[in-house]
């Protein structure tokens, strides 16, 4: 069960903070079809990736349910909230492929650099010319499906800002790897292979990872009504594939054995 300080370790928010935010929310979505539908899709992506939300009981399906009848009825048009629904369908399905991409390329890039320091410390940094060109090849694809979980994170944090998404900050918090400190870490590993033998296999450039935060605020002019956002959201991070930092070479290979 999860309790009080449990929330406020894991995302840094109490118990009491978080459903304040939701009855908050929650009352500004009365009536608001677009917002019902924002708050719709955060609940259904809470539900499915067991954040604070759902696991606080405090938003459900439900109660959902009766909000929508609540507006469909004072609308007295029994198809008033169609196109919204569509929208929610929409886009919780946009955020949900780009979330369960970005978990699975993060996970792929963590088991990379983790298996080239292994194999380089199995070896006593002795490596032979297979296992030196086979760990500068992981690491080098490692930072190709880096640079695609950081597509990923353009979008979900174009959604997270454009419509105020907090449930999103809150999936990033609980989910997001630290890759920064485990590309330092190999830093430090090809640091003392080149002391010890001459050879480097390449290194990570820190300082060009996380680009999406540069990134994903620069087009918001696409996204800047409800129509313009549902006709660009989808597209809206392969807009930024050629882009300098996307080019950028994060990992700089060294030279072979």
């Amino acid at each position: 069960m999860t309790t009080n300080d449990d929330y406020l370790i894991e995302y840094g928010y109490s118990e009491k903070a978080l459903k304040s935010y939701y009855d908050k929310i929650t009352e500004e979505a009365e009536g608001n079809p677009e917002k019902l539908s924002y708050l719709d899709v955060q609940r259904q992506i809470s539900d499915k990736y067991d954040l604070p939300m759902y696991t606080l009981k405090h938003i459900n399906n439900q109660l959902m349910f009766f909000m929508k009848m609540n507006y469909i009825q004072a609308q007295d048009d029994i198809q008033s909230y169609d196109r919204y629904e569509r929208n929610t369908i929409k886009l919780y399905k946009i955020l949900d492929k780009r979330i369960s991409d970005w978990l699975i390329r993060q996970s792929r890039v963590v088991e990379n650099i983790q298996e080239s320091i292994l194999k380089v410390l199995e070896n006593d940094f002795d490596l032979d010319k297979d296992t030196f060109t086979y760990v500068g090849g992981l690491l080098t694809i490692s930072m190709v499906r880096y640079k695609e979980s950081e597509l990923d994170m353009i979008t979900v944090k174009a959604v997270r800002d454009c419509i105020s998404m907090f449930e999103l900050n809150l999936l990033i918090e609980k989910y997001q790897k630290d890759i920064k400190s485990l590309c330092e870490k190999w830093n430090d590993i090809n640091n003392k292979l080149k002391e010890k033998t001459g050879n480097s296999i390449g290194t990570f450039n820190v300082e060009a990872l996380n680009f999406s935060d540069l990134l994903y605020k620069t087009k918001f002019d696409l996204l800047n009504t409800y129509k313009n956002f549902f006709k660009n959201i989808d597209e809206y991070s392969s807009l930024f594939i050629d882009s300098g930092p996307i080019n950028k070479n994060i990992f700089v290979k060294g030279g072979d054995l």
